[in-house]
């Protein structure tokens, strides 16, 4: 066997050494395998209108609640459509719950009541008086009271309004009642019961929309003529005029009117057939009270 030379064996050492050199330098770019996803489908977000009517509905939690009962985005939802007006939907979408509160079993009823179906809407309102919470029990007994009303049971409607006044004397809906028991007594005949709850709701709540159309049925009955005894631009001073001569027996009232600007509060006192009975009637005034006789 021959001999390799040294030199030789040195020139293929660094050979080598230089290919293994150049190798580390300029490495090899590794392809990462493309793994395919699976892609969900995503289902459509819910409209910002849908969650701005939740927002606006009588009780948050009540409407918490069905939302989780809700199965789906895609499903009918009650409140959306209570509030569209499109009752019908509403009706169904409410009865489908399973686990109903006292709130979706108020708005069944008056889904049932928006479409004329009265007698199921009695059935459907009573039920809310079930319910351990009190929180619709003022509503679904002025909703009875419509439910009566509209189907021209006049006697029955009265019993309704009068027991929210009675039972419910801090309810939001309380001059609501009081209003609607005066003109059921009108449609019953009873004008002197109608008279004394206008007057009641003219009363207590003078700047309410009851309070002025209550103001404008008692001047159709008893007169257009009236005694005004003061005007203020507070409204406290004015109320308490009011409240004052109350106590002193005098059928004293409040009475704004939105043309004026800015807004003044009058007080006045009975409403007159004519200007001579109101003139009359002044004699009776305290001393020293500065008035004047309007129609108005």
């Amino acid at each position: 066997m021959s001999k390799v030379q040294p030199g030789v064996l040195l020139s293929i050492f660094i050979l080598l050494t230089s290919c293994v050199t150049l190798k580390s330098n300029h490495p090899e770019k590794k392809t990462t395998p493309i793994i395919k996803k699976e892609v969900k489908e995503v289902p459509p977000p819910i409209v910002e209108e849908k969650e701005k009517l939740f927002a606006v509905a009588e009780n948050k939690e009540k409407t918490i609640e069905i939302k989780k009962q809700l199965k789906s985005p895609g499903e009918i939802d009650p409140d959306f459509a209570f509030l569209k007006e499109d009752y019908s939907s509403a009706l169904e979408s409410y009865q489908a719950i399973i686990r109903k509160t006292d709130f979706i079993q108020y708005r069944i009823g008056i889904c049932c009541l928006k479409l004329g179906k009265y007698k199921e809407a009695e059935k459907e309102l009573k039920k809310v008086f079930v319910y351990s919470e009190n929180t619709f029990f003022d509503r679904a007994q002025f909703a009875l009271g419509e439910v009566f009303f509209l189907s021209k049971n006049f006697q029955e409607a009265i019993k309704s309004y009068r027991q929210i006044i009675k039972e419910y004397p801090k309810s939001p809906i309380h001059h609501l009642a009081l209003f609607k028991l005066a003109i059921a007594y009108l449609q019953n005949k009873d004008e002197e019961g109608a008279l004394k709850c206008f007057k009641k709701v003219r009363e207590l709540y003078p700047l309410s929309f009851e309070g002025e159309k209550s103001n404008k049925i008692i001047n159709e009955k008893e007169g257009h003529f009236s005694i005004q005894i003061a005007a203020f631009t507070d409204f406290t001073k004015a109320k308490n005029l009011a409240a004052d001569f109350q106590k002193k027996g005098y059928n004293s009232y409040l009475l704004k009117k939105n043309e004026d600007k800015p807004w003044i509060y009058k007080v006045r006192i009975g409403n007159f057939k004519n200007r001579e009975k109101a003139s009359f009637f002044t004699k009776q005034l305290p001393e020293k009270t500065n008035f004047f006789i309007t129609k108005e």
